[in-house]
């Protein structure tokens, strides 16, 4: 069965170059970073940094072996569950009893240097030429190359926390009920593709209230804080066109190059 499922999934692969930096419908790729220098100079967090991270994607990480060892311990293998949260593993040699693992940038991750987190979900992406293999259930990736492991992020949007220079947001939209005893809205900090499908149909320009997250809990009213604007025009993309915000003293900015929002105080 196993072996079915797998066959299945690597028929659907799409024909792309390994190396490119997007996907034939315009999403941005996602690698795991190359390496990562463990360096006994640094303290706490900031002992075991990523070398390479420009959009400040990946975390913390984390060490299950007996003793972390000074170093830059070098990219073999990536893992995606059934949740979609990708782990990056890392050796320093072939001896090194388990894995150093850089995960993502999200609310529980001790990343040192940003408080802008990332709460989207990502996927293999699976091109010719890369070494994914697996089922729907678990997927894993080993190469020396990490550009042989390329991810795409799910197709949705997410809000996420700027720490206390920002709002807590989230995405808001009309209920449908017509009881004055029931909310009037619905509230999420992440909309899918097949949400958003729904509430806007196909089209390349859907707008979404997004609110202030405390004021909409209860859902019988909502302070809006600004709207999105989003292509929805291809079948499971999602595009961000653009952002506005309600308050003057406030921008609400997409983490680029994904799909994820947070605001700041101007």
């Amino acid at each position: 069965m196993k072996k079915i499922i797998t066959s299945a999934i690597c028929l659907y692969s799409l024909s792309l170059p390994v190396y490119s930096e997007s996907t034939p419908d315009g999403q941005p790729i996602l690698y795991c970073p190359n390496s990562v220098k463990c360096d006994f100079k640094l303290y706490g967090t900031e002992r075991c940094r990523v070398m390479d991270n420009p959009s400040e994607v990946w975390g913390g990480y984390t060490f299950s072996g007996p003793k972390l060892l000074e170093g830059i311990y070098k990219f073999k293998r990536v893992e995606v569950s059934a949740e979609k949260r990708p782990v990056c593993k890392y050796y320093l040699n072939d001896k090194q009893p388990a894995p150093l693992d850089i995960s993502l940038n999200d609310p529980n991750s001790n990343y040192p240097t940003t408080t802008t987190r990332y709460i989207n979900k990502f996927n293999p992406f699976l091109a010719e030429g890369t070494s994914w293999t697996g089922t729907n259930f678990g997927m894993s990736c080993s190469s020396n190359d990490p550009k042989h492991c390329p991810l795409t992020e799910e197709p949705e949007i997410t809000v996420t926390s700027n720490g206390s220079k920002s709002f807590d947001m989230v995405f808001y939209f009309a209920s449908g009920n017509d009881s004055e005893w029931e909310p009037k809205y619905k509230s999420s900090s992440i909309l899918s593709y097949n949400e958003l499908y729904d509430l806007c149909g196909s089209t390349s320009e859907c707008i979404i209230d997004i609110g202030e997250s405390s004021a909409c809990r209860d859902g019988f009213d909502c302070l809006q804080l600004g709207t999105v604007s989003l292509d929805l025009s291809n079948p499971n993309v999602v595009k961000i066109n653009k952002t506005t915000s309600s308050i003057p003293y406030l921008s609400i900015m997409q983490k680029k190059p994904f799909n994820t929002l947070y605001s700041e105080l101007k």
